[in-house]
């Protein structure tokens, strides 16, 4: 049994995108001091006629893009490149190459996504062979310029791509070292360790930095980071006078207000959690944008037209845009803007478990979820989650040997949550079915269907392992057969119960062929 996607405790945590990537946002305007000497195109373009690979070239139009140096005959071969191989890249790259070659920076038609889900193989992630190479070039670049803290950060997140955590937090504290009050790299640090599952230490960077009470930025991330510990910031009458004072452009106060309003929202101050997440939508980025949807799928009514504003921003809007065709059931372009958050965000897992969600549950593809899973166990190689996902993806399809693989790497020395324990007893109970041996895989499931019984807040733990269980009884067509046909006439799945829904809809599939076959 899978863990799926879920969108219900959203905050708005900062992303860690590369430099070049958030150079070509808006977050590093106004009051950052960088010293842009320090990271010119030129070694952009230096690594692309070294290696001439797609990822390259990538970086190499976001930098161009963000020191308006786009007429650069590199720059142009390397967009020429890119949309040569619209295969193997991505939307993203796609639509910078067209920036630069026509200036033409409106957002891409629906029309012009790729719909068929075998054009989507994830090839365009970078492997870890890519990363490797882009850590080789970045040590040799700080071997020239020991001194610049960007270089550092950009090593730490590839090394936490790769699942170096030790490489990754060395790198990230000589960043910090270098230079603890500039935006970017706080930021950076506080995402790394939240990665890392370490609040307390996430919060303490912010906390401590001297940039803290004139930073918007860094605010709506203190205040964030103090609601995930379940504690209420000391700055929240801070971050509302920033808000009301004017003296911040309305894109620099878009996360700070969304993370107050979330706050208010979980309070229960509706109104003024409106009001707030109205003034995040003026001029939203990613972030903000998806948080004020969460929100408003949460039974927030925000007044705020989420289409149009995907619209009216250059913003990619990654995250939104996959949720959005998800909630409308386009799960094949769904699919292609998730491949587009995993490339900005490869090390985190949320991307990684909603696109393996859409490719297991709704596309049936369960190669194309294996594939997805290994990029997130690169950079989470002990997350039992990913472990659990992946040898329930190889059992879907049959090949139970990399099954038990995958499920031998769980040890009893890692931490494991009880929905996630409860997942693995499927999972197990799956292969063994698998294996031809029912009566086994039969006890396991019991086990873990009585167990999903017991999280009464999330009732669809219960029917999806009732589900998944009743699956296999119907493929043998065994004496229980009649049992699980009476057990799934009693769910009772809403309308937003996409993953319940599906799965009920295959079961009962099953349940008309095997009418059929007794007729």
């Amino acid at each position: 049994m899978a863990i799926i996607f879920t969108n219900l405790d959203r905050r708005v945590i900062p992303n860690w995108k590369s430099f070049a990537k958030t150079s070509f946002s808006k977050e590093l305007c106004s009051n950052v001091n960088l010293d842009e000497s320090k990271f010119q195109i030129d070694d952009y373009i230096f690594d692309w006629e070294s290696n001439k690979q797609i990822s390259f070239a990538g970086d190499l139009l976001s930098a161009a893009i963000a020191n308006n140096q786009t007429d650069r005959i590199e720059v142009k071969e390397a967009a020429n490149q890119i949309l040569k191989e619209k295969g193997n890249v991505t939307e993203s790259q796609i639509q910078l190459a067209k920036i630069i070659l026509t200036g033409d920076n409106c957002p891409t038609e629906e029309s012009d996504l790729v719909t068929k889900k075998r054009d989507v193989i994830f090839d365009c992630i970078i492997t870890p062979e890519h990363i490797s190479k882009k850590i080789a070039i970045l040590k040799k670049k700080i071997q020239e310029c020991n001194y610049n803290p960007i270089l550092y950060v950009e090593l730490s997140r590839y090394y936490i791509c790769l699942g170096q955590v030790e490489q990754s937090i060395k790198a990230m504290r000589i960043a910090l070292f270098l230079d603890p009050s500039n935006r970017f790299i706080v930021r950076s640090a506080a995402r790394l360790f939240l990665h890392l599952r370490d609040k307390e230490q996430a919060h303490y960077i912010l906390r401590k930095s001297s940039s803290l009470m004139k930073d918007p930025w860094l605010l709506a991330s203190e205040i964030s980071i103090a609601l995930l510990q379940n504690k209420s910031s000391r700055h929240i009458k801070k971050g509302l006078e920033f808000i009301n004072s004017k003296n911040f452009h309305s894109a620099s106060i878009s996360e700070l207000a969304s993370s107050i309003a979330t706050l208010e929202f979980i309070n229960g101050s509706n109104k003024k959690s409106k009001k707030l997440f109205q003034t995040s939508l003026i001029d939203p980025n990613d972030n903000s944008l998806a948080q004020a949807e969460w929100a408003m799928s949460n039974s927030l009514n925000i007044d705020a037209d989420i289409n149009d504003l995907r619209g009216r921003f250059d913003n990619n809007f990654y995250e939104s845009r996959a949720l959005a065709c998800f909630i409308e059931k386009d799960f094949n372009n769904s699919i292609i803007y998730a491949s587009e958050w995993i490339e900005e965000m490869q090390f985190a897992k949320r991307p990684i478990l909603f696109a393996s969600t859409i490719s297991t549950t709704f596309l049936k593809d369960y190669t194309l979820s294996q594939k997805i899973l290994k990029i997130g166990l690169q950079a989470n190689p002990s997350d039992s989650q990913l472990i659990n996902n992946i040898a329930y993806n190889f059992a879907l399809g049959n090949d139970v040997i990399n099954a038990d693989k995958y499920l031998s790497q769980i040890k009893s020395s890692m931490s494991i949550d009880p929905v996630t324990e409860m997942c693995l007893l499927a999972t197990k109970g799956l292969v063994l079915f698998r294996k031809g041996q029912p009566k086994e895989g039969r006890e396991l499931y019991i086990n873990a269907i009585e167990k999903s019984s017991k999280f009464k807040e999330s009732p669809w733990l219960n029917w999806i392992a009732v589900l998944n269980y009743a699956r296999e009884e119907l493929l043998i067509n065994s004496e229980y057969c009649d049992d699980v046909i009476n057990s799934i006439s009693k769910i009772k799945e809403s309308d937003n119960d996409f993953n319940v829904k599906e799965l009920k809809k295959d079961v009962y599939e099953l349940i008309e062929k095997r009418k059929e076959n007794t007729l």
